[in-house]
């Protein structure tokens, strides 16, 4: 599967000198019977007490191509995969020490633990994660000395953290984002980072003066974490509804390893045939499998996943 996108893919061809590669990585669960090898309980998003696999993924985010679909035992979250999930995405794109330095990883709080962060730092890469620890931010949010409004949300807040730390290896950048719930109280996450302000204005699409507004700056590292939403959760979500990934599963760990890159290859094949038509697909286009009777998968078009257009990738 490695040979297959390094072959076909933009995203192994990604030019990280002249502008940064962005990978996100996430989980994402995956119910199946309980006699499934590896189903075991755990936390599946609306399904409470379902048992089930969890599926990590690496995604090319400028490109929308999977790099990296691994299967896990259900009780799996991200703070024990996300090594290998990016090791395995090293592997697969043939990054090296200057192409991580090039390279962003955009990951939610289940891989922001300090210990995941670090690791990321000393690979070489460019962070922009969601810490893990909920004590911790709520006391990290108490040294925020001016809270700035979110234009587009005016229930939420975000400001610099101002304490000091000496738990990462390198300087880090550090966002506190509060919510207002509907019982009145916070909800309080944060944000580190090492890009630079300059970077986060230009990947979030403003022009970068040389000296700008502290309440734009913030902003522009908060609505860079925001796009997560745009980006690998979509493309998780739409290959569960277009592909159908929730209802075929394997019992053998084998089989269902197989299945999974064959899902993956559909969803990649889907994205470089966009790019070669070079046109965005009719929101009714898929890819769907049908298993024949011999267990050997076969292709065909349907309707049912709605296409996205290919976002520009920013120059930093």
């Amino acid at each position: 599967m490695g040979k297959i996108y390094r072959r076909q893919s933009q995203g192994y061809r990604h030019d990280c000198s002249h502008e940064y590669q962005l990978l996100e990585v996430d989980m994402s669960g995956r119910p199946c019977g309980k006699k499934a090898a590896l189903s075991t309980k755990g936390y599946f998003a609306k399904q409470r007490n379902r048992r089930g696999r969890q599926e990590g993924y690496v995604v090319a985010t400028w490109y929308e191509e999977i790099v990296v679909k691994r299967i896990y035992e259900g009780t799996t979250q991200l703070n024990r995969a996300l090594r290998l999930l990016v090791e395995a995405a090293e592997s697969c794109l043939e990054l090296d020490e200057a192409r991580r330095k090039r390279t962003i990883l955009r990951v939610d709080s289940g891989g922001g633990s300090v210990e995941d962060i670090n690791w990321a730092l000393e690979r070489g890469y460019r962070i922009h994660m969601k810490d893990y620890s909920g004590s911790r931010t709520t006391q990290l949010a108490k040294s925020v000395q001016r809270w700035f409004t979110d234009p587009a949300d005016p229930t939420r807040q975000f400001g610099w953290v101002t304490a000091e730390t000496s738990a990462y290896v390198r300087p880090v950048r550090r966002i506190a984002v509060r919510c207002q719930k509907e019982n009145g109280q916070w909800g309080i996450g944060v944000i580190v980072s090492n890009l630079e302000p300059q970077d986060v204005l230009w990947l979030t699409g403003q022009d970068c003066p040389e000296e700008s507004l502290d309440s734009q700056v913030l902003l522009a590292y908060v609505r860079f974490y925001d796009q997560r939403g745009g980006g690998i959760e979509i493309e998780i979500n739409q290959d569960k509804q277009g592909l159908n990934t929730t209802k075929r599963n394997k019992k053998r760990f084998p089989a269902q390893q197989i299945l999974t890159q064959l899902e993956a290859l559909a969803h990649n094949t889907l994205i470089w045939a966009r790019f070669v038509a070079g046109r965005p697909l009719p929101t009714n286009f898929s890819l769907r499998f049908e298993t024949l009777g011999s267990g050997c998968p076969s292709s065909q078009w349907g309707g049912g996943i709605r296409s996205t257009s290919v976002p520009a990738s920013p120059h930093p």
